[in-house]
């Protein structure tokens, strides 16, 4: 780097540079060349965190062309913490799925409508926290989760293995805190992803009940990432909302005292993945701490919604016939592909962590890597890409706690391409 590229940008922006992800490159190479019925020997990228289930996406862009005509009001500025119809309509929308309880009632204004999640963890992050402190995040997790911490808000994230199975989750905490701050950084937030991304996995509620406990009663802050929720495709599961379990028990019993609930506890969701919308770019953040609500009034006008898209949102999220038929066909789309996915994996001995919800297969290949290191997970990884034109998410991108796993996005693509994938995959393997 020349220094006339050196003094192109702020040093703060040095960093950013280099991207978010590691593995973007490889999927810009692979966009103009996808697979396809026209195009057998494309990529197969199942790498983007992203539900491209076509026959749902035109039903609900239908549903949104349906909506009654909006009135000029749209053309004009309005509330940038979203329109008050678009907060009602999330908050009843939550309230009658995986937020659903007689202890909770949702404060509409209180929930904060932002282009996208990551805005409301970017917006999240900066008014919570100060440069420097530190964000627990449970192994393996979202790649990106380390740019939207460090971006802006210039936080550290804190990743550690969480063994559920284990239980004793409080002193696996304790013990992540001990270990941030041998390094010279404070915890103040813990960050939970229920559904899991990268795992599909969904934490019990005795472990969320253990990770929220532990956090309000330390005056560390809770954000429950559940933008998973509804993508639940295994029979008779369902994921309960920390809110839920931190109010029904936890409040209730005395253990987490209202006004510790309302500041430190933090709920996330969006339009993105349940609703194979993320190009609406609807996200939001609902929390009842008062103070959060005011410093966000300053940064929401930088992240806010279209008033158009809100408003006709707004309407079909207010259907609950619409949005229960919705969510139990998704539901029935990534229970097929899921089965496609792991019956191929099942047939090569391929290992896998077996997924409840969401749009991802974690992948095990590390006995056939060369050597078991984070080295031998890359090597096997560039095979995939340059011998049969597979990409996956590495582990290391999401911190996996040993190499050669990989995330498999199975919902970018449909079910001929999982075959190939499979067959290709075959091929390779051996």
């Amino acid at each position: 780097m020349d220094s006339s590229n050196r003094m192109a940008v702020a040093q703060r922006a040095e960093e950013l540079r280099k991207g978010p992800l590691s593995y973007i490159d490889e999927f810009i190479q692979a966009l103009p060349d996808l697979y396809s019925s026209s195009n057998t020997d494309g990529w197969i990228a199942c790498v983007v965190a992203e539900n491209k289930n076509a026959e749902l996406q035109r039903r609900l862009l239908q549903r949104l062309e349906e909506a009654p005509e909006s009135d000029l009001s749209v053309m004009n500025y309005g509330s940038m913490k979203g329109s008050h119809a678009l907060q009602r309509s999330l908050c009843e929308l939550l309230e009658r799925t995986f937020v659903r309880s007689h202890r909770v009632t949702l404060e509409p204004s209180n929930m904060v409508v932002m282009s996208g999640c990551t805005a409301c963890i970017n917006s999240l992050a900066f008014c919570l926290l100060d440069e420097g402190d530190g964000v627990l995040l449970p192994l393996p997790t979202y790649a990106a989760f380390d740019n939207d911490l460090k971006a802006q808000a210039r936080l550290k994230p804190v990743h550690f293995s969480l063994d559920e199975l284990r239980g004793d989750i409080e002193s696996q905490l304790d013990a992540a805190v001990e270990d941030a701050r041998g390094r010279g950084i404070t915890v103040r937030a813990l960050l939970v992803t229920n559904p899991s991304n990268p795992l599909g996995t969904i934490f019990s509620d005795d472990t969320i009940r253990a990770m929220v406990g532990w956090a309000l009663e330390r005056g560390i802050h809770y954000v429950a990432d559940e933008i998973y929720a509804l993508s639940v495709h295994e029979p008779g599961v369902m994921c309960k909302s920390a809110m839920c379990i931190l109010y029904e028990e936890l409040v209730e019993t005395g253990a987490v005292s209202v006004d510790v609930a309302r500041t430190h506890f933090h709920l996330l969701y969006g339009l993105s993945k349940d609703w194979c919308a993320s190009g609406l770019r609807v996200g939001c953040l609902y929390s009842d701490n008062e103070p959060l609500q005011e410093a966000l009034n300053s940064l929401a006008p930088m992240a806010s919604v279209s008033n158009y898209v809100q408003d006709k949102v707004a309407v079909v999220l207010g259907d609950e016939a619409f949005t229960e038929a919705f969510v139990a066909d998704n539901a029935a789309y990534l229970r097929r592909l899921y089965g496609v996915l792991t019956t191929g994996l099942r047939r090569l001995s391929v290992p896998f962590v077996e997924a409840q919800s969401g749009i991802f297969v974690w992948v095990d290949l590390s006995s056939w890597m060369e050597e078991q290191t984070f080295e031998g997970e890359e090597k096997l990884w560039r095979r995939l890409c340059n011998e049969v034109k597979v990409l996956w998410t590495p582990g290391k991108a999401c911190h996996s706690p040993r190499p050669g796993c990989f995330r498999v996005c199975f919902a970018w693509v449909d079910e001929a391409a999982i075959e190939a994938m499979i067959g290709r995959l075959g091929q390779l393997l051996g």
